[in-house]
């Protein structure tokens, strides 16, 4: 996997193939960009969170298969905290 440094971060393709954030744009509004890094930083080194394609996706660090998936932010957040619940 190649990974890229930007800055003092080091950014990893997203789960679709590319990196979607604020360095790369990917068609993301302000809005989205602000949901996503908030997601990230709130489950940091537990999953992985990207958006693609209006898909908000979340893989977990430890086990990349087991993929959750919603159309909102919100909906997105909600599975993680279920499955969250489910590891402990």
């Amino acid at each position: 996997m190649k990974v890229t440094s930007v800055g003092s971060e080091q950014k990893r393709p997203a789960m679709a193939g590319r990196w979607v954030g604020k360095v790369s744009g990917g068609g993301m509004t302000e809005q989205e960009n602000a949901e996503l890094w908030r997601l990230r930083m709130r489950w940091l080194g537990i999953y992985h969170v990207a958006m693609a394609d209006g898909v908000w996706c979340a893989k977990r660090y430890h086990d990349v298969t087991h993929v959750l998936t919603a159309n909102t932010v919100g909906g997105l957040a909600e599975q993680i905290q279920h499955d969250y619940a489910e590891l402990a």
